[in-house]
Parts: structure tokens; C-alpha cells; sequence
């Protein structure tokens, strides 16, 4: 249960991760392309949302896994923390209107989803660093990607239009973050090839 624990959330971070990272990263350009200037403003909420739903997609596994054990006492205790905490959150917030509020929900979001992993990885008897370790190369190929496609946009800026911006950027992050991860875990897409395979063994035959 232990290693599949672990790769379950190795895989969720590493295409979780990257994608809502990316997001927020191209969000300005990408409101410009989709929703027109009148939109602008909703750019900085795009950002915190895609950066909040990068924790709560990468950790999905931890309260899947606590439900399974029959630790409802626990998951319904952290619900009530949560909640009471977004609901004091935002009340401290409100004056900083809706990006103080989201802003506000983002952060609780992300602290109580650091907390389900932490339960999650006592429940099975594994230290925070097992769990580390199983994320650092996705963590570092992403910030290398960040890093990268900003230094793009900055020197796209003004040059070419939103739309060549955007396709360049969005071309740049995932060549850096593909070779960035694959060199950090060389065995990170043969493994992928390894599920695939097994997943499309164990499909049920179509009528």
C-alpha cells in the first residue's frame, strides 16, 4: 500500500503540477486570446485558482487513502478545520475584495491539503521525506519550466503577437519540463510506457 501510495502520487504531481503551474504562467496571454481585454482583470484570480488546484489535484491520493482506512473521524474533523478556516479567512479578507478573498480561500486550500498528505503519509507509517522524494524531480522540473517561460515572455514582450507568444511559451515549458524531469528520473516515461500498457491489458474488451 506504501508504494502505491507513492506513485499514485508521483504521477497525480507530475501531470498535475506542470499543467496549473502553466496555467497561471501563460493565464494573462491566455484571457487576451480566449476572452478578449474586457477580462483582464479576472487574470490574477485565473492565476490563484491554478496555483491552488495544483496542490489539490497533485494530492487527490491522501484523502482517497484515509477514507479507505476508515479514518472518516479524521477526514471529517479536517473538513470542519477547512471549512471554519476559509470561512474566517475570508471574513478577515473581505475588505480586499475578491482577490483578498481569493486569495485568502487559495491559501487555507493549500495549508489544508499540505495537512491531508501529512495524515496520509502518518497513517501508512512513512516520513514526510518518503513522500519528498517521490515529487522533488517533478518540483524541480517545474520551477526550471517557470523559469523559463518567464525569461520567454520577457523577451517575446512587444515582439510578436499574443497568440505567437502564447504558442511559443506554451512549446518552450513543456520541452524544458519534459527534459528537465526526464533527466532528474530517467525512469519516469518508461514507467508511464509500463502503465499504459498494463491499463490498455486490463481494458475491458469493446462490444
Amino acid at each position: 500500500l506504501r508504494r502505491h501510495f507513492l506513485a499514485i502520487s508521483k504521477y497525480l504531481a507530475l501531470i498535475a503540477v506542470p499543467l496549473q503551474v502553466g496555467l497561471a504562467l501563460v493565464a494573462d496571454a491566455l484571457v487576451h486570446v480566449l476572452l478578449t481585454e474586457k477580462w483582464v482583470d479576472a487574470v490574477p484570480l485565473l492565476q490563484l485558482m491554478a496555483l491552488a488546484g495544483a496542490f489539490v489535484a497533485a494530492t487527490v491520493a491522501a484523502p482517497q487513502l484515509l477514507s479507505a482506512r476508515g479514518r472518516a473521524d479524521t477526514m471529517l474533523r479536517a473538513a470542519i478545520a477547512c471549512h471554519g478556516a476559509q470561512i474566517a479567512a475570508v471574513w478577515i479578507a473581505a475588505r480586499s475584495g475578491p482577490l483578498g478573498v481569493a486569495a485568502a480561500i487559495a491559501g487555507v486550500t493549500v495549508l489544508s491539503r499540505i495537512y491531508l498528505v501529512w495524515l496520509g503519509v502518518r497513517e501508512l507509517g512513512l516520513r514526510p521525506a518518503d513522500y519528498l522524494a517521490v515529487v522533488w524531480p517533478t518540483l524541480i522540473a517545474t520551477t526550471v519550466m517557470a523559469l523559463s517561460v518567464s525569461l520567454t515572455q520577457l523577451g517575446l514582450r512587444h515582439s510578436v503577437s499574443t497568440v505567437t507568444s502564447l504558442v511559443i511559451t506554451s512549446v518552450i515549458g513543456a520541452l524544458v519540463y519534459s527534459t528537465v524531469l526526464h533527466l532528474r528520473d530517467r525512469a519516469v516515461y518508461s514507467d508511464l510506457r509500463g502503465a499504459a500498457r498494463t491499463l490498455a491489458a486490463t481494458a475491458p474488451p469493446s462490444t
